[in-house]
């Protein structure tokens, strides 16, 4: 508290959480409540935004309950972004007390320039791949039905119909008879 006061602080960054507050029991909610307490009050004394690290569990679980411990942690906050590694790069999404949270959204790392730039949501990620998927079985296999194309392997049936339907409409593919193929 003291230091954030002396220098005008309006940034403090803890990397990460629970090696600066010393919680027994990380799983017991009104213990993790308490002990950031002290926090959210130094946070809304002094205008400060504190910003907390902290790990997720190794459940495969969402939102904010994918983080280690007791959800008592993303309750006590008033924004909670997390960040998961998948297939199409890594994730970033937000659960917010207050205001808009922000869609799945890719990160792209350039390691020419050593920076990151968002790709777009990861829906619109998702249907990208899986138009260019589509696009390349069609030039391997020649027609396929609607049938086939949705059995493409690493796509969910709702991304390759989404990219079906947009190649369709930007001509990119044509549709014979009653659309089967």
């Amino acid at each position: 508290r003291d230091a954030v006061v002396e220098k005008g602080a309006v940034l403090l960054i803890v990397d990460i959480l629970f090696k600066l507050v010393r919680i027994r029991d990380g799983n017991d909610y009104a213990e993790v409540t308490r002990q950031l307490e002290p926090w959210l009050l130094l946070a809304r004394d002094t205008d400060c935004h504190i910003l907390f690290t902290h790990h997720e569990g190794k459940a495969d679980r969402k939102g904010g309950d994918a983080g280690l411990g007791s959800t008592g942690l993303t309750a006590a906050v008033d924004t909670t972004i997390m960040m998961k590694r998948k297939d199409e790069g890594r994730i970033i999404e937000s659960e917010q007390r207050y205001g808009t949270e922000f869609p799945r959204t890719v990160l792209t790392f350039d390691t020419e320039t050593l920076s990151i730039r968002a790709s777009g949501t990861l829906e619109a990620v998702q249907m990208q791949g899986a138009a260019e998927a589509i696009l390349e079985a069609i030039k391997e296999t020649g027609p396929m039905t609607q049938s086939e194309v949705r059995k493409i392997q690493g796509y969910d049936t709702a991304a390759l119909r989404k990219a079906l339907t947009e190649l369709y409409e930007t001509r990119k593919v044509i549709r014979t008879g009653k659309g089967i193929k």
